[in-house]
């Protein structure tokens, strides 16, 4: 009983601080994205130095736990800026600007390689035949390489935004009150009475929030690739003409 208790009570805590919560991430896929994509196109260059320093950096992205990464920039940026640079207050930064580093980082990491792995996906002989009728770049990457690498990008994309809201509790490690530092705060209160009930209140949030962000990936992708399906019915059309 204690456990429904916990659960009931918990849950309306757990809500009230979703909207930061969500703002975090929200933050954390615009600088991503962004990161992103100069990462994808720093790869696809040729410039030799940066190419095999964002390589090296990637990886070191992709193959180290999150947390270890929240917890280098955490530590790491507030001492180079109070040793120094002398910036004292940086001390009484909050914790969700460098979460929010952290976070950016890697989700550029990951989808830097989603990028540029969609962009080589793309048939050399379209752009190639785009160039042929006089279109610049610009217009190029807005009407060949935009509209199909976003419909080759956006399954794995959508995966790797789904485990970055789950990733989202981890900044409760360095005091940052999210759902799960909410929900952490909350069963410490308790003393472990009827802690399960609060952590599935937790589990339950997060679960709704990614249903709910997974229903919305796979409209957008629905979306996306409705041009298509159109061509492909005309073509039938036309081909049964």
């Amino acid at each position: 009983m204690k456990g429904l208790e916990a659960f009931a009570a918990s849950f309306p805590k757990l809500i009230s601080v979703l909207p930061s919560t969500f703002l975090l991430f929200l933050c954390t896929v615009c600088i991503g994205i962004t990161l992103g994509l100069v990462f994808a196109v720093v790869r696809l260059s040729r410039h030799k130095i940066l190419n095999a320093v964002l390589r090296v950096f990637i990886s070191f992205e992709r193959g180290t736990p999150l947390i270890i990464q929240i917890l280098i920039i955490y530590f790491g940026l507030r001492a180079l800026f109070v040793q120094g640079f002398g910036v004292q207050g940086a001390v009484r930064w909050s914790p969700a600007i460098f979460a929010l580093i952290a976070y950016s980082l890697n989700l550029a990491s990951f989808l830097s390689e989603t990028f540029r792995g969609a962009y080589l996906s793309i048939d050399r002989g379209q752009i190639e035949a785009a160039q042929s009728i006089g279109m610049d770049r610009q217009l190029i990457f807005r009407r060949v390489i935009l509209p199909q690498g976003a419909r080759i990008a956006l399954p794995g994309m959508g995966n790797l935004l789904l485990d970055e809201f789950k990733a989202l509790s981890l900044a409760f490690s360095i005091g940052l009150v999210e759902i799960m530092g909410r929900g952490q705060g909350l069963a410490n209160a308790s003393r472990g009475v009827g802690a399960v009930g609060i952590y599935a209140a937790v589990a339950l949030v997060f679960w709704i929030v990614c249903f709910l962000l997974d229903k919305l990936f796979v409209w957008i992708e629905w979306y996306l690739s409705k041009d298509l399906r159109v061509l492909g019915t005309s073509g039938g059309k036309t081909a049964g003409k």
